[in-house]
């Protein structure tokens, strides 16, 4: 049938397939281990995904990608201040008025860096949910493209397959 141009030759070779699934899966389980919940709902599964499981894989590791550049930007956001900061005021000659100026702007520039900092943590937490969420979508992705690949292989993916086994009991829960 591939020679006729019924079937596609697969991009991607099973065993590649097989260790980015297993990288995606210790990624999924590092941010477990930081407090973030995993989906439990069975919407998850790309059996309908349009353009097939290659394709929803695709999409699903750009939102992966998608959201950790997101994380990476809120980590590195620093507040927007106008006017120059010295952390080192205190010599002769400093005004009692400039000085109380310097205080008061050092205490904004503070309160305003806290403010931002806690905003970063929240919406960071809700993207590491939403990388958890797409890490699981893709999960079970490859789950579906590897147990159709390794399908009437006989002992050929026997290893493949008892790892994928173990993988599902361990993260997926069935």
């Amino acid at each position: 049938l591939r020679a006729l141009g019924f079937v596609e030759k697969s991009k991607t070779k099973t065993a590649r397939l097989f260790l980015e699934h297993k990288k995606n899966w210790l990624s999924a389980v590092e941010l477990e281990k930081q407090g973030i919940q995993r989906p439990t709902s069975p919407e998850y599964l790309p059996h309908n995904f349009k353009g097939g499981t290659e394709s929803a894989i695709k999409n699903y590791k750009k939102q992966v990608a998608d959201t950790r550049n997101q994380i990476r930007i809120l980590t590195y956001q620093e507040p927007k201040i106008k006017a120059p900061y010295t952390k080192n005021y205190d010599y002769d000659g400093i005004t009692p008025k400039k000085q109380a100026a310097l205080n008061n702007y050092r205490r904004d520039y503070n309160a305003q860096f806290e403010r931002i900092r806690l905003e970063n943590k929240s919406d960071i937490r809700n993207l590491k949910t939403e990388e958890l969420n797409y890490r699981h979508k893709l999960g079970l992705a490859y789950d579906s493209i590897l147990s159709h690949r390794i399908a009437g292989k006989g002992d050929q993916y026997a290893a493949i397959r008892k790892a994928i086994s173990d993988i599902r009991q361990s993260f997926y829960g069935h």
